[in-house]
């Protein structure tokens, strides 16, 4: 349902667009000089504390997209359109979720409601798996009876449901890592937890079977949580699932950090770490681990060895007693978060990946925030990230007082308690005392969206830094519309805060996605406004042109159980045949999920088609598709 859109100004100057929020208290299109106009919704962005996780789906099935907050707890808005969104409780069964993470909603049970899956990040707390109980806001939690609790997990970043193994439920694989040898942090119980239905069929009755470690799927996962594996454990909460080859089977992809050496200088620092010490061992490896998919039905995956041409590479360090530091055995990237998209429209799927830096937060060889890997269709990959334009992801903090024009830090120095917290990089060693401007910033995730509808997915990269005493600012580069990117200044941007994560989702029903971003406080140093959640309105204002004037579709897929949609890809097509780009239809993104229906924009296309390749591997072609709204597309036979 579409709202009347009532025109609103804002009453202050072009400068202060972002920096000054208005209430929206009916359905407006949001006006004004920059890109996005942040403005208030209660509910969503009015309450002071941490959000560690978000979800934005359809709970009451009344085609509006609901919203679910995990801050201190479960929390469920119902979007009464325009940006109303309205408290409902969820009968949780009385179970605690303080402490609980990243909700991955789908309906596992196939009983018509949604259903969701809860990790925990506490050694002393278990994972909750709520299942619907006959309506959509009542759920009975059955995380120990079938099996994924996955007791003592730091699992705080990506769950994915898909239905690997094609049996018509979804499994569920789960990243995890571990901070330091803090014994209040859970450990890097990384799970790949495939469903096993029981004899009468009954949902509840089944089990779930961990085969991580196992020769099905060897080297991810299967961790002990009794015991730890100096030198071999893979701690990485960037998990995903994508068929990156285009052989119609899901692929595996890990992202590994060697967080073992937070020295408690830090907010949320686990305490000083020994370089001997078995459970926070830094010469862990790190890096990118990819298994490829070789065998659906029995959930079949084998390594990809790393090499100039894959995406797979595996980073080790060495602690040298002498030095009193770690030296490198082998560089790699050592990344936590990553965003698989389409981003030059040639049809397969690229990879961006982030990650921290600073000494102080983990053992690594090379001081990367970033990285682009463009896809060549056939599971080899290419550093793209200077040729990309994104080369400024390298930059100091000092680099980005200055392209913001405003600083962020003085001078001082980043103090690291420990010696064996330093590393020696590009033969460096960073022992702490080094200047807080000469590191660099602290990304939250990366999110692939195309902003403006001109048919090119643009870049987002949240930025969470822990240690400035001011507030950094999320970056956002926008698609050149050949698959390279342009930095954009806050002025034009209208972006001017920083935030753990984030989600692109059309928030007021305009054709233009608009942008949520999660809050978590940043240290000792920071505005209380830094825990707030931030919602920002796409007004569409481009370069001196209007974004309204591209056109756009959403695609729903219908006509199928949910998990033989999962996983499907989606083609689009102007009439004469020329590929506009892909999407993949998934529920998963970092730090929490959504509907998983899909956004192209179109630019000045107006007629188009759209190929559907199922999971399966059925294709379904649709001519005519109706634009610049939502299509439901029945991929039945």
């Amino acid at each position: 349902m579409r709202c009347t859109w009532l025109a609103f100004v804002m009453a202050c100057g072009a400068a202060n667009d972002a920096a000054t929020p208005a209430t929206v208290r009916s359905c407006a299109r949001a006006t004004g000089t920059t890109l996005f106009q942040r403005v208030e919704v209660p509910h969503l962005t009015d309450v002071n504390a941490n959000t560690t996780g978000t979800a934005f789906v359809d709970l009451d099935r009344d085609g509006r997209l609901d919203a679910v907050l995990v801050r201190e707890g479960v929390h469920a808005y119902l979007n009464r359109g325009c940006l109303d969104f309205t408290p409902h409780a969820l009968d949780l069964g009385g179970r605690d979720t303080r402490d609980a993470n990243v909700p991955t909603f789908a309906d596992f049970n196939h009983d018509g409601f949604l259903d969701f899956y809860l990790p925990a990040s506490r050694a002393s707390d278990q994972a909750a798996f709520f299942l619907s109980r006959g309506a959509w806001d009542r759920f009975v939690d059955s995380a120990a009876a079938l099996g994924v609790a996955n007791p003592g997990a730091y699992a705080r970043g990506s769950v994915v449901a898909a239905d690997v193994d094609r049996d018509g439920f979804f499994e569920l694989v789960i990243g995890a890592n571990q901070i330091g040898g803090s014994p209040r942090l859970g450990r890097p119980l990384t799970r790949f937890y495939v469903y096993r239905k029981s004899s009468d069929g009954v949902y509840e009755h089944g089990r779930f079977v961990d085969i991580g470690g196992t020769d099905l799927v060897s080297g991810f996962g299967g961790i002990d949580p009794r015991r730890c594996h100096p030198g071999r454990e893979l701690n990485g909460m960037g998990v995903e699932l994508r068929d990156l080859d285009d052989d119609g089977l899901l692929d595996l992809v890990q992202l590994a950090q060697n967080d073992m050496t937070s020295n408690g200088t830090l907010e949320g620092g686990g305490g000083t770490t020994d370089p001997q010490d078995p459970c926070a061992n830094g010469e862990n490896p790190f890096g990118i681990f990819v298994w490829r998919g070789v065998d659906a039905r029995q959930t079949r995956f084998e390594a990809v060895e790393p090499g100039p041409h894959t995406l797979a590479q595996r980073g080790q360090m060495q602690y040298d007693a002498a030095l009193g530091y770690y030296r490198p055995l082998a560089h790699a990237v050592g990344h936590e978060a990553m965003a698989i998209a389409d981003v030059d429209n040639d049809g397969d799927l690229d990879v961006m990946t982030t990650g921290p830096t600073a000494p102080t937060f983990h053992v690594h060889s090379d001081p990367i925030m970033g990285s682009l890997w463009r896809n060549d269709g056939r599971l080899g990959f290419a550093d793209d990230t200077v040729h990309a334009g994104l080369a400024s992801l390298q930059w100091t903090v000092g680099e980005w007082e200055r392209f913001w024009g405003q600083p962020i830090t003085e001078a001082r120095t980043h103090v690291s308690r420990t010696k064996p917290s330093c590393a020696e990089t590009h033969k460096q060693p960073l022992c702490g005392g080094a200047r807080m401007r000469d590191l660099q910033l602290y990304p939250g995730m990366p999110l692939f969206a195309d902003l403006d509808n001109d048919g090119w997915q643009d870049l987002l990269v949240t930025i969470r830094s822990q240690n400035l005493d001011e507030r950094p600012q999320n970056l956002l580069y926008m698609n050149r519309g050949d698959g390279t990117f342009e930095l954009v200044s806050t002025s034009e941007s209208g972006i001017d805060q920083m935030s753990l994560a984030a989600q692109a989702v059309d928030l007021d029903g305009d054709g233009l996605l608009d942008l949520f971003f999660m809050a978590r406080t940043s240290g000792a140093h920071s505005p209380r406004d830094d825990v707030r959640n931030k919602v920002l309105l796409n007004t569409g204002h481009w370069r001196g042109k209007d974004a309204h004037a591209n056109h756009f579709v959403e695609v729903r897929l219908d006509g199928l159980p949910a998990e033989q949609l999962i996983g499907a890809k989606i083609f689009a097509y102007d009439r004469t045949g020329h590929l506009l780009g892909r999407r993949d239809y998934f529920s998963d993104i970092f730090r929490g999920s959504h509907d998983p229906i899909v956004h192209f924009g179109l630019g000045a296309v107006t007629e188009i088609q759209l190929r559907v390749v199922l999971p399966e591997g059925r294709e379904r072609r649709f001519a005519n598709v109706r634009i610049d709204a939502t299509s439901v597309l029945d991929v039945r036979k």
